[in-house]
C-alpha cells in the first residue's frame, strides 16, 4: 500500500512539475501582453447579461463597439473577434459564450478571405487558434477545437505553450523585455502593455479601436491584383463550421445573422466575382431562420466611397466604423431597409456608382523598371501622371509629368517609368481630364 502510494506522490510531483515548467517557460518566452484577445475573453467571462456577441477576424473587432450600438439596439452584446479568427475558431467561441451566458443573438462575419484559408489539415500556423485557447477555459469543447482544428505536427506546440517559442530560451534579450512588460501593473491587473505609438487601442467588450487610417484618395497599392473567388475551393474546415454554426443556432434557439463588414472598394472591384460569395453564402441559410447582410453592398449616402474610411484595403479605419455602425443600427433597428440600404448586387452598385479610381497595382519590371496601373472604373477621359522621385532622406531627385513629357504611358491607362536608384521613394498622382482621381507613396527597392 505504501508503495502504491509513493508511485501515485511520485507521479503527481512528476506531473506538478512539468506544467510548472510548461507555465514558466511559456511565461518568459510568450509575449501575449498587447493580445487583445487576453483581455477581451477575460471580459468576456467577468460580464453578465451578455445576449448578444459579434465573432469574427480583426476586420469585425475595429467595426463593431458595444457602447456604441447597445443604446441604440437595446442590447447588451461582446465582441468576440480575434485576429484572423476561422470559423471553427468562432462556432467555438460562439459555444463557450451560449454556455456562458445563454446568448439570444449573434452576429457573425464572413470575411470572404478567411474563408479562402488551408483546411484543419494543412494549416502552417496556429497564432489564430492559441489567441483563443491561451484564454479560454478548459472543456471538452475547447479540447476538441484544438485536436479538430489542428494537425499532429502542431500538437506538441498547441498543448505545451513552452515549446512554441522554446529558441527564445538562448535570448535573454527577449526574455527580459517579456518579463519587465509582464511584471507591470498594466499587466498584472489582466490590461494591455502598449508602446509608444497606438496603432490600434482596446476600448472595452472586445471592441478595438483603429488609429490608423489612409490620409489621401485613392492611395491603396498592391503588387498583384486580388484573385477572384474560386468558390469550389473554399476551405472545408471553413464550410463544415459554419454549418455547424447555422445548425446549432437553430436548435438552441440562438438568432443567427451573417454579416460582411466593408471591405474597400479597391478591394471588392479587384476581386471581380464577389457577387458569386454573396450567392454561396445565400444558398447556405436557404431553409434556415438564420439572414444575411453583406454591408460591401451599402449604397455611398451610407458608406461614402472614400479611401479615407480604411486603414489598408479591408480594415476599417474608425471613420469608416462610424459610417458602419451608423448604416448598422439604422438596418437593425428597422429604421431603414434593406432596399433602401444596399444595392441589389456588386455589379449593380459599380455600375451605379460615380466612377473612381480606387488605387493602383505596381508591376516591377527588370532593373529598375516599373509599371503603375490604375485599378479604376473609369473608361472614358484622359489619364495622365506626376510622379516624383525621392531618396531614401525624402530629397527629390526627378519629377516628371506625362502632360508635359511625353513617352511615359503605358497600356491600360498606366504608366511606366525607371525609378533608377537602390532605395527611393516614389509618389504618384493620377488624373483623369486634368482631375486628381487618386495618389500613392511607396518605397521602391531594386
Amino acid at each position: 500500500m505504501k508503495n502504491a502510494l509513493k508511485v501515485i506522490a511520485s507521479v503527481l510531483i512528476f506531473t506538478l512539475l512539468c506544467v510548472g515548467i510548461n507555465k514558466g517557460i511559456g511565461y518568459i518566452t510568450n509575449d501575449d501582453t498587447l493580445y487583445f484577445s487576453r483581455v477581451a475573453i477575460k471580459e468576456m467571462y467577468d460580464s453578465e447579461d451578455i445576449d448578444t456577441v459579434y465573432l469574427g477576424a480583426s476586420v469585425a473587432f475595429y467595426a463593431l463597439d458595444p457602447n456604441y450600438i447597445d443604446p441604440k439596439l437595446g442590447t447588451n452584446s461582446f465582441n468576440l473577434s480575434t485576429m484572423h479568427q476561422n470559423m471553427d475558431g468562432s462556432f467555438y467561441l460562439l459555444k463557450e459564450a451560449y454556455k456562458t451566458h445563454h446568448i439570444k443573438e449573434a452576429y457573425v462575419d464572413v470575411f470572404y478571405e478567411i474563408a479562402t484559408l488551408f483546411e484543419a489539415e494543412k494549416r502552417k500556423d496556429l497564432t489564430s487558434m492559441y489567441l483563443i485557447t491561451d484564454y479560454t477555459k478548459p472543456s471538452l469543447d475547447k479540447f476538441l477545437y484544438e485536436i479538430n482544428g489542428s494537425n499532429d505536427k502542431h500538437y506538441f506546440n498547441t498543448f505545451l505553450i513552452s515549446r512554441r517559442n522554446w529558441q527564445l530560451l538562448l535570448d535573454p534579450t527577449h526574455i527580459k523585455d517579456v518579463v519587465s512588460k509582464k511584471l507591470t501593473p498594466e499587466y498584472r491587473s489582466g490590461g494591455l502593455v502598449y508602446k509608444e505609438t497606438r496603432p490600434n487601442e482596446y476600448v472595452s467588450k472586445g471592441f478595438v479601436h483603429n488609429n490608423k487610417k489612409l490620409q489621401t484618395e485613392g492611395n491603396l497599392f498592391r503588387t498583384t491584383r486580388h484573385n477572384p473567388i474560386n468558390i469550389d475551393k473554399l476551405s472545408p474546415t471553413w464550410v463544415k463550421a459554419l454549418e455547424q454554426m447555422i445548425d446549432y443556432c437553430e436548435k438552441h434557439d440562438i438568432k443567427l445573422h451573417l454579416i460582411a463588414t466593408p471591405l474597400s472598394n479597391y478591394r471588392i472591384y479587384s476581386i471581380g466575382n464577389y457577387d458569386e460569395f454573396i450567392k454561396f453564402i445565400n444558398h447556405k441559410i436557404e431553409g434556415t431562420h438564420a439572414d444575411y447582410y453583406d454591408f460591401n453592398l451599402l449604397r455611398e449616402e451610407y458608406f461614402p466611397d472614400t479611401t479615407t474610411s480604411f486603414s489598408d484595403d479591408h480594415h476599417m479605419s474608425y471613420e469608416g466604423t462610424l459610417y458602419f455602425e451608423d448604416a448598422f443600427c439604422k438596418l437593425m433597428s428597422g429604421e431603414v431597409s434593406r432596399e433602401e440600404l444596399f444595392y441589389n448586387s456588386i455589379e449593380e452598385k459599380f455600375a451605379t456608382m460615380k466612377k473612381n479610381v480606387f488605387g493602383f497595382v505596381l508591376t516591377h519590371g527588370d532593373d529598375y523598371d516599373i509599371t503603375v496601373t490604375p485599378v479604376t472604373t473609369i473608361t472614358e477621359g484622359v489619364y495622365s501622371y506626376y510622379i516624383e522621385v525621392q531618396d531614401e532622406n525624402k530629397n527629390v531627385m526627378w519629377t516628371y509629368d506625362t502632360t508635359v513629357d511625353a513617352g511615359l504611358m503605358a497600356a491600360d491607362n498606366g504608366v511606366h517609368f525607371t525609378y533608377g536608384d537602390e532605395h527611393c521613394i516614389v509618389i504618384v498622382k493620377c488624373f483623369v481630364d486634368g482631375e486628381q482621381k487618386a495618389q500613392a507613396a511607396f518605397e521602391l527597392n531594386k
